[in-house]
């Protein structure tokens, strides 16, 4: 799946792109893009969280046309009380956010929800530690570096709700 850039904003077309901070966007290449795929896992709950609301928005959308029922919060701080009103199937979380970041507040999900999956996402350099030391403190998280495709993302959400 090769990439395409656009650096003066973030693209939503019919090909679903996912906006990433540098604006970098994978296309998925459906013949159709805008007709839900139906009973891909409806029954799961997905949260999305990311500080960057393009970027949350882009993979709720992506995730909704796959026919997940997914939602956004836009930090780990709103993720949270989102995991404590209703339980979380799957987690996918950028790391790096200010205030709770994505790690953190993933333990505190995982706590509230004992069976939630959880994928993190992040282009930082220190994204890899803090993954590394909950892994430690016994949490199985799972971090994809950005520039997120979302044949890959795809791929690595339905082997996780299939464990």
């Amino acid at each position: 799946m090769k990439p395409i850039v656009n650096t003066t904003k973030t693209v939503l077309d019919r090909n679903l792109p996912i906006a990433t901070k540098n604006r970098t966007v994978a296309r998925t290449g459906s013949s159709n893009p805008l007709a839900p795929k139906p009973g891909n896992g409806t029954k799961h709950r997905i949260l999305v969280v990311d500080d960057e609301k393009p970027i949350a928005d882009s993979l709720v959308f992506l995730l909704n046309h796959e026919g997940f029922m997914a939602t956004a919060a836009y930090s780990g701080e709103e993720a949270q009380r989102s995991a404590a009103g209703s339980p979380v199937h799957l987690l996918i979380s950028d790391v790096m956010m200010p205030g709770v970041n994505g790690v953190e507040s993933a333990i505190q999900i995982c706590k509230v929800s004992p069976a939630c999956k959880v994928i993190l996402f992040s282009g930082h350099e220190d994204a890899p530690a803090l993954v590394e030391q909950a892994k430690g403190d016994g949490y199985d998280f799972e971090l994809i570096q950005k520039p997120l495709h979302p044949q890959e993302l795809l791929s690595k959400l339905r082997i996780a709700l299939a464990r």
